[in-house]
């Protein structure tokens, strides 16, 4: 990602290393004693306009679909069933850059930043799970 960029063109690039990195983790804390696994993106192949989808596995085995939406320069976040039956209400996350010469993408309303030049695999794996915490907030327990 470059920081000469305007929002929507960074964010679009940091959808596709999401993309391509395939991403799996260990557990996210979502809630107090509910956590969740990321297992993987849904949309390889996917083109960049398209929701982003990345497979949550809860601790039980049941799968659910985290969608993230880019919306200009907000992120759209949703967690679904894999049906694709909304869990929750959608959550919207404005997205900056910041002015100084680190050139940071951040999404203040999760909490989350990324380097908009040379974020690696763990920084995409840290905002990943802030993304997930975000989007978890209005899905009931």
């Amino acid at each position: 990602m470059t920081s000469t960029a305007s929002v929507p063109t960074l964010a679009r690039s940091l959808l596709c290393m999401l993309r391509d990195l395939d991403l799996r983790s260990g557990r996210v804390a979502v809630t107090r004693g509910r956590t969740v696994r990321i297992d993987g993106c849904l949309s390889l192949g996917w083109p960049s306009l398209s929701p982003l989808c990345y497979r949550l596995r809860l601790a039980d085995g049941a799968e659910r679909v985290l969608r993230i939406e880019l919306l200009e320069d907000a992120l759209r976040l949703c967690v679904s069933d894999r049906a694709g039956k909304e869990q929750g209400e959608p959550v919207t996350v404005k997205l900056e850059l910041s002015d100084d010469s680190e050139g940071w993408l951040t999404a203040r309303g999760i909490g989350a930043r990324i380097a908009a030049n040379g974020a690696g695999v763990r920084d995409a794996e840290h905002f990943l799970r802030r993304v997930v915490r975000g989007a978890w907030r209005s899905v009931a327990a």
